[in-house]
């Protein structure tokens, strides 16, 4: 065994004094003196070699080891561990029947556990709102199957998680054509493509209200607007100045000179101050009946 060295007589100059070569400094008066190196050897050893070169079978023992304690080296404890201060990995399970971890940062204000936050901000919404930092990063649990999510498809409806993190699009939105209109899909969430029956048109460019003004064919307005069943202009989308047209905003009525047959050996002719039919009369419409009135 090499001779123990009292570390308690090595005492270190301060640094705001010098001292000179070989002395060391007395902290009871402040100043510097020789420098002494206390040598104790223990008993039972012999003493020839104090060289303490590395030839000899010595076995250095940590001073600071006291009686009944084992000596630690390398990093590593009594149980042969490793105490390596450097970065904890993820712990937690993979799985869990379908339950599974995913990691994300923190956010927020810093705070002591090493995630940067609070733990509040999952990957997307089929995992737990609030998670829990492993030191590291902050980990979530999923969701169970079935929980309502959002799949960032507005053209879909129904969305549920899959209890595995992930988001299940549910059926497609379906669109009901408005009235006198066919056709139409979902794009960006909203119905479009719609395409209006024949006479009709949509010349106010509301889907809501859909193909909305049968136009082009005789007796659908008169002097109030649409009336199908007792007017006797024709309707067109749009305006006019003609005299013969009357406006209404998105669609103008065409009045002329035509005729109708409500029953067999009688006629009724338009009137051009209202857009309705005079009370009907023993006669015949001729070249006149149901005429389509025309700005020509």
């Amino acid at each position: 065994m090499s001779p123990r060295i009292s570390i308690a007589t090595l005492l270190v100059c301060a640094t705001s004094l010098a001292c000179a070569a070989g002395e060391r400094y007395d902290s009871a008066t402040k100043g510097s003196g020789p420098l002494t190196v206390g040598i104790t050897q223990a008993s039972g050893v012999d003493d020839s070699d104090t060289d303490w070169d590395s030839d000899t079978a010595d076995t250095d023992v940590d001073s600071d080891t006291g009686p009944g304690e084992t000596s630690e080296s390398n990093g590593s404890d009594a149980t042969g561990e490793s105490s390596d201060s450097g970065d904890p990995t993820t712990t937690g399970p993979t799985s869990g029947g379908n339950m599974t971890w995913t990691t994300s940062s923190g956010s927020g204000g810093t705070t002591d556990d090493g995630c940067g936050g609070p733990c509040d901000s999952p990957p997307n919404p089929c995992y737990d709102m609030v998670g829990e930092c492993n030191g590291v990063e902050c980990l979530y649990y999923p969701l169970d199957a079935g929980a309502p999510c959002d799949d960032g498809d507005p053209c879909t409806a129904n969305d549920v998680c899959d209890g595995d993190g992930g988001c299940s699009g549910g059926e497609a939105i379906t669109c009901d054509a408005p009235p006198h209109a066919s056709g139409g899909t979902c794009v960006n969430g909203e119905c479009q493509g719609f395409t209006c029956e024949d006479p009709w048109e949509n010349c106010d460019d509301d889907w809501d209200n859909g193909c909305e003004v049968p136009t082009g064919i005789a007796n659908q307005c008169d002097s109030d607007g649409l009336n199908p069943g007792g007017g006797c202009w024709t309707a067109y989308c749009g305006s006019s100045g003609n005299a013969k047209a009357t406006n209404f905003g998105t669609y103008y009525c065409v009045d002329c000179s035509t005729c109708h047959v409500p029953a067999e050996g009688m006629a009724q002719w338009c009137n051009h101050d209202t857009g309705n039919w005079y009370d009907p009369e023993v006669n015949s419409c001729g070249m006149w009946e149901d005429l389509v009135c025309t700005l020509g």
